[in-house]
């Protein structure tokens, strides 16, 4: 019990601090749209994660800070809002209790594979890969729906005192290792092979696609990614570009 309590106490901490690295990195992207809005799982760590960021970004009023931006005031105007979603949560491994049947469920992963092997009272990497695409399904939805919405605002009444509806431009995902790398196979529908071949993100690491010119899909910007069994491989344009429009 005491080394898995100094486990947890050394990941937390190593979350934090690249949690800081990664949401100042942000903080100092000259952000300029209109708002954010903030997909979570509702796992304690994403939330916490969800949490650090959001106030390292200057979202949150910081009360010590007399009224002030956590982060300064450029942010002040940025409206974001938070959506908790339990299809981001982590893959379910089952009720793992003793070590001998930890170890044997590992090596029957390894044997396997991670996108197939299903644990005993748990989920397979493709029961993950199920609950995402429903994610996406209804998360695009609402961005074209909101789309229409904000159009038909503005078509109504050209007015500033007329109250606008929440829109974004900036949709932030914050959830689990295996659920980033299942997302984003969905979505740029990799192969199980070439899934395999990806490693999970650090941890607060952050993954970021853009909208193509002239497109309306995303592109993973992250070149950096190694992929491979030995990790010496860059990810591939391919497989950072969708391989069709649904």
């Amino acid at each position: 019990a005491d080394s898995i309590s100094a486990f947890e106490k050394q990941q937390l901490q190593r979350t934090k601090e690249q949690s800081q690295h990664h949401h100042q990195s942000f903080n100092e992207s000259e952000y300029n749209g209109e708002g954010i809005l903030f997909f979570t799982s509702p796992y304690l760590r994403t939330r916490q994660t969800l949490h650090g960021v959001i106030r390292g970004c200057g979202l949150l009023m910081d009360k010590a800070a007399n009224g002030q931006n956590a982060a300064g005031s450029r942010r002040s105007r940025v409206k974001f809002q938070v959506r908790e979603d339990c299809r981001l949560r982590e893959q379910d491994f089952g009720q793992l209790q003793e070590r001998d049947e930890m170890e044997f469920t590992a090596q029957q992963r390894l044997k396997v594979g991670r996108f197939w092997f299903r644990p005993a009272t748990g989920e397979a990497g493709a029961d993950v890969y199920d609950r995402v695409s429903l994610f996406l399904d209804s998360m695009f939805r609402e961005l074209d729906a909101l789309r229409h919405i904000v159009a038909q605002q503005y078509l109504a009444s050209s007015s500033d005192s007329v109250q606008r509806p929440f829109s974004y431009d900036t949709v932030v995902i914050v959830t689990h290792g295996l659920t980033m790398r299942l997302l984003c196979m969905r979505y740029f529908r990799w192969t199980v092979s070439e899934f395999e071949q990806v490693w999970n993100p650090e941890n607060a690491d952050m993954w970021v696609l853009e909208k193509m010119p002239n497109d309306g899909r995303y592109q993973l910007v992250h070149p950096s990614i190694q992929i491979g069994k030995a990790r010496d491989r860059s990810m591939p344009l391919s497989m950072r570009t969708p391989r069709s429009i649904s």
